[in-house]
């Protein structure tokens, strides 16, 4: 099909189901409908600059090979790419982050494990960030800058014994989101030292994060910029001499250019601040513990107060030593926000009394510490992922008075004591493994506000789940890996997929569970409205109202 120039709008289901092979959208298109092209096998699909919207449902069950998203566009609608599927690149050219609001429900990566995403120049951390901490990429897909397109190849890593070395520059153009990235002789529990060689001038985001056992790093001179948690590991670090930007100075590396602390360097028993140091990266304090915190009086940006770093009005609570012994602590009404690691590891801790005007708790805040319970104030409005991971000793929470949007990613992955939560009215998502590994947790209260669900019960001791009218899309609910027996639905109108997107893999091994009973049954409000289930799903409907997964 070719259009008009002058065309500036398409309708919903314009070309949905057709036997297209070839579009060309023209250049003026302003407006584009639902599922207007849904349906539709595509080797290239090339949204023109002139759209700024993309609408639920527009590729809905297609197939394409490219796709080519414009700046321009700065909304991507919920389920606007359910079920595209046999897709292999996508190209995206927002330079910021904030510059589009993209829902996690607009993307469904079902089909996509092999997906490259092509990025402008200088953005791959923006990306990384963005894929992979909000919108729950798979690991296996990569992130490419687009001079870098054709640069690929194992040839950049030379791993001898335990040492591996990096010699390109390109490197930085693969994604640490592709843990199959290193092949059988390169595994990443070999690497002990990594030597960045020169000629790299960047350290991706996340880019040591699966290097668990990595004891030291050696920096070159050309080394520019380390971005946000290109380091995460506790290491032993040596820069060249030659390096302008970064250096290794009183137990931590330092960048001259904002006199902040990249990372804490390995065997240091003490955080001493110096009076130089303006700011501290949050993943600086992955995996530490310091027997006690100091801070150089005349430092106008901190302060310590029993073992204890603070910013310097005390708005701001950093670090937390791992040798206090009290079992309680209680957070100064002026603390608004609690930082990334701040008590992790903790095990001492049993009990924390938040101050009124806590608003915001980082990523990975109490993990692994040894909280009994958790109620947080009406104050606080974000919790990070992983923020009540891994608490072996966590029976309750209680989270219903806060204004929290969503619950990250694994936010009480593994507590495997957990048995009661509440949660906020308000509530209107629920992430990755947010309850994974809760072995006692066998019910839950979900709000009406609920929107989202992404596979959030695995390993859990759920076996009934009442889902709310208000969600629009699920996903791994009926995962072999969770208990649940029995969902309960009460949608109404319209087909399904314009109501709510269930991915279509739902449905595989749904009725593999640990004890064998049975399949899933889906309890529904009203059979006549699940027709399409019937047709398109191959699932059966019942004169009781229930639908059989089969």
């Amino acid at each position: 099909v070719r259009f008009p120039q002058g065309l500036d709008s398409l309708g919903a289901d314009a070309f949905a189901k057709t036997s297209l092979k070839e579009m060309h959208l023209p250049k003026n298109l302003k407006y584009i409908g639902k599922e207007a092209l849904a349906g539709l096998n595509l080797n290239t699909v090339r949204l023109p600059d002139s759209l700024r919207v993309l609408p639920s449902g527009l590729f809905l069950f297609s197939q394409i090979g490219e796709l080519y998203i414009p700046s321009t566009v700065k909304k991507i609608e919920p389920m606007a790419f359910a079920g595209l599927s046999d897709i292999k690149r996508v190209y995206l050219d927002w330079t910021r982050q904030e510059d589009v609001d993209v829902s996690i429900t607009s993307l469904d990566y079902s089909g996509m494990d092999s997906l490259e995403f092509v990025v402008p120049d200088g953005t791959f951390d923006v990306y990384y960030k963005l894929l992979g901490d909000e919108l729950n990429v798979p690991v296996t897909c990569r992130i490419i800058e687009k001079s870098a397109l054709d640069q690929k190849g194992d040839s950049r890593w030379r791993l001898e014994g335990n040492t591996l070395t990096v010699d390109k520059a390109g490197f930085n153009y693969v994604s640490n989101l592709d843990y199959d990235y290193f092949d059988d002789k390169l595994k990443y529990a070999k690497v002990r030292k990594l030597i960045v060689n020169e000629g790299i001038t960047r350290l991706p985001h996340g880019f040591c994060r699966h290097f668990l056992d990595l004891e030291e790093v050696v920096l070159p001179a050309s080394l520019q910029e380390i971005a946000e948690d290109g380091l995460l590991n506790k290491v032993r670090c040596s820069v060249s001499s030659g390096n302008p930007f970064y250096v290794v100075q009183d137990g931590f590396l330092y960048d001259r250019r904002d006199s902040s602390i990249v990372l804490f360097l390995k065997d240091q028993k003490v955080l001493n601040l110096p009076v130089y140091v303006k700011s501290i990266r949050p993943s600086a304090f992955y995996r530490c513990c310091f027997d006690s915190v100091c801070v150089d009086e005349r430092n106008p940006y901190f302060a310590a107060r029993e073992n204890i770093l603070f910013s310097k009005n005390f708005d701001t609570l950093y670090y937390c030593s791992c040798s206090r012994k009290q079992k309680e602590y209680v957070i100064p009404e002026s603390v608004t926000t609690i930082g990334d690691y701040a008590f992790s590891g903790i095990e001492k801790l049993e009990n924390v009394q938040f101050g009124s005007g806590v608003k915001r708790i980082g990523n990975y805040a109490f993990v692994d510490a040894g909280l009994r319970k958790v109620v947080l104030p009406p104050s606080v409005e974000y919790v990070g992922r992983d923020a009540f991971s891994y608490i072996s000793q966590l029976s309750f929470v209680d989270f219903s008075s806060t204004k929290i949007k969503a619950l990250k990613n694994g936010v009480f992955c593994d507590c495997r004591k957990l048995t009661d939560v509440l949660l906020p009215n308000g509530l209107e998502m629920i992430g990755l493994d947010c309850f994974a590994g809760t072995k006692q947790l066998t019910k839950i209260n979900l709000p009406k506000s609920l929107k989202i669900l992404d596979n959030p019960f695995d390993g859990s001791a759920i076996k009934t789940l009442f889902i709310p009218d208000n969600v629009i899309w699920f996903y791994a609910i009926f995962s072999p890996y969770t208990k649940i027996k029995d969902v309960y639905l009460n949608w109404s109108g319209g087909y399904v997929h314009n109501d709510v997107y269930i991915m279509e893999n739902e449905y595989r091994n749904c009725d593999i569970t640990d004890d064998g009973i049975g399949p899933v049954k889906l309890h529904v409000a009203n059979e006549k409205e699940w027709e399409f289930w019937k047709n398109e799903w191959q699932i059966d409907v019942v004169t009781n109202g229930r639908v059989y997964l089969k």
